[in-house]
């Protein structure tokens, strides 16, 4: 005969700590916050899909939610290709930080921000929630960036107008820079007409990657 002795077996729960606030999008794709040390949901489609963990993250934009701050260059300070307002919709937050542009100039050029360095090799990816209203004659637009307008970026086509969209784009520097330029094209890869008119929000610029919103 054969005895069997059965342990009793620890069922250890595992402690999760994260030092900071963070954000996730919640059922309706609303950026919402969780305080430290409390897990943020992952939300796909709208549903529930388990646990959100990223690596630690920095946003290398100060008043990413301060457009209107006189570090972001637009407006005059950019030749008036665009006329910067307040924008009169809620943002992804459901609050109203976002910044309205209108081209006045046909050009690509919207916003810009100086850095004291930007190492050679690093590889940076900007991204912003964008909201494009539905407009005659535009069936596309996208998000590209430039570093002191000789290291061009990546660029991803949206169709989507009348809501939030987060666009991003990647550029890598091929020496040391300190201007990132965000420029908005339609249709492929044209200039935006005279009147076209984009809501931003939410800016982040990062080493590598994307991760989420970080204020």
């Amino acid at each position: 005969m054969t005895t069997k002795i059965i342990r009793p077996v620890e069922i250890v729960e595992p402690v999760f700590a994260r030092a900071s606030t963070a954000t996730y999008l919640d059922a309706q794709g609303l950026v919402q916050t969780a305080a430290a040390n409390v897990q943020r949901p992952m939300i796909v489609g709208g549903e529930l899909r388990g646990v959100l963990i990223e690596p630690a993250a920095t946003n290398l934009f100060t008043y990413s939610e301060a457009l209107a701050d006189a570090s972001w260059l637009q407006g005059a300070a950019l030749a008036n290709f665009f006329t910067p307002d307040a924008s009169p919709i809620t943002d992804i937050k459901g609050t109203f930080t976002a910044r309205r542009f209108t081209c006045a100039d046909p050009q690509v050029l919207f916003l810009r921000k100086y850095f004291s360095s930007i190492a050679a090799g690093t590889t940076l990816t900007v991204s912003m929630w964008v909201y494009v209203p539905a407009q005659a004659g535009i069936t596309s637009w996208l998000l590209h960036t430039d570093l002191d307008d000789l290291d061009a970026g990546s660029a991803v086509l949206s169709t989507a107008f009348g809501k939030w969209v987060r666009a991003t784009s990647s550029v890598s520097a091929s020496a040391a820079r300190t201007v990132v330029d965000m420029n908005l094209l339609v249709n492929g890869g044209g200039v935006p007409p005279v009147g076209f008119v984009l809501h931003v929000c939410c800016l982040q610029l990062e080493v590598g990657g994307v991760s989420s919103y970080i204020p």
